[in-house]
């Protein structure tokens, strides 16, 4: 994964980033809401754009959007309704701290929803 300006990504970080999308995707499969509201690439483009922000980098940008065909405008509204399930009403999240369960958890947010 690279950051929506264009520098890349070392290694561990994109693992990093990669198992924070799956943490994230784990959450939303039981979501009933997302899987009949958003097409699975809207939920895929807008976790991803969580999952960088989370380790403060880009959250989009022209990057992204030509690998997605999604622009910021189409995925505000998943990123938000995702932000508020996972990290506001966190029943699931606190499930995530144990180090069983990779601690991604534990990653904050930096400074609220990105878009």
């Amino acid at each position: 994964v690279r950051g929506g300006g264009g520098g890349g990504v070392g290694g561990d970080e994109n693992e990093k980033i990669h198992h924070y999308a799956l943490y994230l995707s784990s959450h939303l499969l039981s979501i009933y809401e997302f899987n009949v509201k958003y097409r699975p690439s809207l939920v895929a483009a807008s976790v991803l754009c969580l999952s960088q922000h989370a380790f403060n980098l880009p959250a989009w940008g022209p990057f992204f959007e030509s690998l997605t065909g999604y622009t910021t405008n189409d995925i505000k509204d998943c990123v938000r309704e995702i932000f508020q399930h996972i990290f506001i009403q966190n029943s699931i999240h606190q499930k995530y701290y144990p180090p069983k369960y990779g601690c991604f958890a534990s990653v904050q947010m930096l400074s609220g929803c990105p878009l």
